[in-house]
């Protein structure tokens, strides 16, 4: 019986990924929250209108897309939130174009 140790995991998990993570996380809630307002506004998103919501790079948006796809936060065929990308969008504060609103009390 082999032992599989955790260092031997980690080594494994870093080569068959890649990297861990690559753009920040403050780049990955920007994008999940733009492609969360662009779908519920009814528009169509698309890597230049992600790109124009955030004012990141086309090329950076492109990552950070490939990313969260491979995290299981976006499909990244049709541009869609998941269950766990949209309660991620909702936590980190989804509303107001993209943008964390406050709330204020009546």
């Amino acid at each position: 019986m082999k032992t599989l140790y955790v260092g031997n995991w980690t080594r494994f998990q870093w080569s068959s990924y890649g990297c861990a993570m690559t753009t920040s996380p403050s780049t990955r809630s920007a994008v999940l929250r733009s492609l969360m307002f662009l779908v519920s506004s009814g528009k169509r998103p698309s890597v230049r209108s992600l790109a124009e919501q955030t004012g990141l790079g086309l090329g950076r948006v492109a990552d950070c897309l490939a990313e969260l796809h491979r995290d299981g936060f976006v499909e990244l065929r049709t541009l869609r939130l998941t269950f766990a990308g949209l309660a991620v969008a909702v936590a980190a504060g989804g509303q107001a174009g993209g943008r964390s609103a406050a709330v204020s009390a009546a």
